[in-house]
């Protein structure tokens, strides 16, 4: 009878963290890069530029505690171009609100929307999604679809007015009136 009500206890205990609602300490914010933090571009291209409409989406989460990870298929060459701050400086005030040790790349063939690359990114940052909340965010379907599947949250990016909405149905509001101050910078003249 005893250690039934402790494994009751034990087992309600444990569903009561995975329903939590999401919030700064159990949530993480996992970000696509091509189309959804950068406009789109060609591999190669040096022109790359931020949508400062999703820069100041992500400045105005970290202001509330939310943590942001980077899940791109982008190469390992190209992912330390463009988080280099002397060689990429347009993204520097983006990526500052990023924890990139423990975002996840494209490598030895693990590429979205293959579950090896969530998998390969919930083992090496030591993750349980029965703990914590990851949000994916990503344009592709089959990216977001993938993620889902295996229990991510997910939002399919289409502009940074849906995607507001999008968080505010999952009860995270940013409040548009007062929207963050955001270091904006010339992105060509710093090229």
């Amino acid at each position: 009878m005893i250690k039934k009500v402790i494994l009751s206890l034990l087992f309600s205990g444990f569903s009561l963290l995975a329903n939590q609602p999401a919030g700064p300490k159990n949530t993480i914010f996992l970000w696509d890069f091509h189309s959804v933090i950068a406009q789109r571009f060609f591999i190669g291209e040096s022109h790359v530029k931020p949508k400062q409409d999703v820069a100041q989406i992500i400045k105005k989460l970290k202001d509330l505690g939310y943590t942001h990870h980077l899940g791109s298929n982008m190469k390992y060459k190209t992912y330390t171009l463009v988080t280099d701050p002397i060689k990429r400086p347009q993204f520097a005030d983006i990526f500052a609100q990023f924890d990139l040790s423990k975002s996840q790349v494209k490598s030895c063939g693990l590429a979205k929307p293959s579950a090896a690359f969530f998998l390969e990114y919930l083992r090496k940052n030591d993750l349980d999604l029965s703990q914590t909340k990851i949000i994916f965010i990503d344009d592709k379907v089959k990216n977001v679809d993938a993620a889902k599947k295996l229990g991510f949250d997910t939002i399919q990016f289409k502009n940074a007015k849906q995607l507001v909405e999008d968080l505010a149905a999952k009860g995270i509001s940013i409040d548009q009136q007062q929207k963050p101050k955001y270091k904006s910078q010339s992105t060509m003249e710093n090229f």
